[in-house]
């Protein structure tokens, strides 16, 4: 049995929000190695320190020179689905109501495996 990690990130978590989403990523730690290193060099060589889509779609923070490049956009934005494909195993998705939770009902939404 390998073993493996998970990167898992949330949605939904300030007040106003009707359900909270949680999406992740997990690989074998030997991957979890290569795929790291493959996305800091990607990142380097764009000059980005740090990845964070919202900035990325909005055109913000270090995105901000990037406004209206959709060639570079594209390529850049291209090159981390690879990495990720080929380091992934699997990507993971679960999705609560905030008001079944509280309740002390907690209904998450169906499970499944996205591939």
């Amino acid at each position: 049995m390998q073993e493996c990690a998970a990167y898992l990130d949330a949605s939904g978590k300030n007040e106003g929000y009707s359900a909270l989403c949680v999406a992740g990523l997990a690989a074998p730690i030997k991957k979890w190695i290569r795929f790291e290193s493959q996305w800091k060099a990607a990142l380097e060589r764009q000059g980005v320190q740090v990845f964070h889509m919202t900035d990325f779609a909005a055109s913000k923070k270090e995105f901000k020179g990037w406004h209206g490049d959709t060639e570079r956009r594209g390529r850049f934005i291209a090159e981390l689905l690879e990495i990720t494909k080929r380091n992934v195993n699997k990507l993971l998705v679960a999705t609560i109501e905030i008001d079944a939770w509280n309740a002390g009902e907690p209904k998450s939404l169906p499970r499944r495996t996205l591939q």
